[in-house]
């Protein structure tokens, strides 16, 4: 593997990172200011409109999630 290859990898764990510790400031520093996305769902040609978008309701709250999906998913299949 090389540096690029790890750097890239890297990047996405941090970007995930940002969602789990609701740190929308980080994300978005992780981005290049004139990022694009596009999808079947939207077209994004602002950094800062998709993070509208998709930032999560839970975190605008101040909300944090604890634990692992794993976990939450044997929760919920315990409580069925």
């Amino acid at each position: 593997m090389d540096d690029n290859q790890g750097n890239g990898r890297d990047r996405i764990r941090q970007y995930y990172r940002c969602f789990k510790k609701a740190d929308r400031e980080t994300l978005s520093g992780l981005l290049v200011p004139d990022f694009r996305h596009r999808s079947e769902y939207a077209t994004y040609t602002d950094r800062e409109a998709m993070l509208d978008d998709i930032w999560p309701p839970w975190a605008r709250r101040g909300l944090a999630i604890f634990g692992s999906l794993e976990r939450a998913r044997n929760l919920w299949s315990a409580t069925r």
